[in-house]
């Protein structure tokens, strides 16, 4: 876990194993946005699955447990038996003094655009302070997904402000 201003970095990571000898290097250029920013942001989305609990996890994020059920995951391709758990932050900058509701939905699209799965919700910022952030968190079981590529899409409005989204690309085997 690295805690960055916003801006544009690169990160360099290098490896060697130590019986073999062999090396690697990762060059990774990374945005880190400004979520105070705009007046309604959506952080990026962080996955887990049940399956994810099978898997050892050698150096585990010790905040993604307190947000999801199990390790945060990069893998994107998932059997039908499995249930998905998606985690975004909403991140509200209104300047109004008046509390105002912020609806999220969660839908996962197949090729084709047909929408196999959608769950909506609705979270109110009572407070009104300057910048509020509020977790989301939705499960989305697999197991009456057909094989294929789909997409997870996340999108949060507010009134007054333009909607925000995040959205990943995922394969049912």
């Amino acid at each position: 876990r690295m805690t960055l201003e916003p801006g544009r970095y690169q990160i360099r990571i290098g490896a060697r194993e130590s019986v073999g000898s062999r090396v690697g290097t990762v060059f990774y250029d990374l945005q880190v946005p400004d979520f105070r920013k705009d007046p309604l942001m959506l952080s990026g989305l962080l996955i887990t699955a049940t399956s994810a609990q099978a898997a050892m996890t050698a150096m585990p994020d010790p905040e993604p447990p307190k947000l999801l059920p199990g390790p945060a995951i990069s893998r994107r391709t998932f059997a039908r038996n499995d249930t998905l758990t998606v985690f975004a932050e909403i991140y509200d900058n209104g300047s109004s003094k008046q509390s105002r509701q912020i609806d999220a939905v969660f839908t996962l699209l197949s090729e084709r655009g047909q929408e196999v799965f959608r769950a909506a919700e609705t979270v109110d910022n009572p407070t009104a302070s300057h910048w509020t952030a509020f977790g989301l968190t939705r499960a989305i079981p697999l197991n009456n997904v057909a094989p294929g590529r789909y997409l997870i899409k996340v999108e949060a409005t507010a009134r007054g402000t333009p909607p925000v989204g995040r959205e990943t690309l995922i394969t049912v085997q």
